[in-house]
């Protein structure tokens, strides 16, 4: 957040919606902070489709890696963004009644 909306001069907005759509779980989180260049745009899409979670984006990648686990290519991480509008990420994943690990922990009891 702090990046999206560093040296803004308009109230800050920042939506985070859910919904369930065909058994999937959709969460959008969307601001109307500095948005990204289109370089830096599609270098955080490269990263996120990689399993080295060094450097910079750590944590939008450390999040896609989970869902990877979890999920696998049923999950899914987007970014979009126009520079001076805004940014919008789309996390998608199987919509399930219990966590995946909640029966592995059954088990180990």
């Amino acid at each position: 957040m702090l990046h999206g909306f560093q040296n803004a001069e308009q109230d800050w907005k920042l939506t985070i919606r859910c919904r369930l759509e065909n058994g999937f779980l959709i969460f959008t989180i969307a601001d109307n902070g500095a948005g990204i260049e289109p370089e830096r745009l599609r270098e955080i899409r490269e990263k996120l489709d990689s399993p080295n979670i060094q450097g910079q984006n750590i944590g939008i990648t450390n999040v896609r890696q989970r869902l990877m686990l979890l999920f696998g290519g049923q999950s899914a991480v987007s970014v979009e963004s126009v520079p001076g509008q805004g940014t919008q990420v789309t996390i998608r994943h199987p919509a399930m009644e219990r966590h995946p690990f909640e029966d592995a922990q059954q088990q180990i009891s």
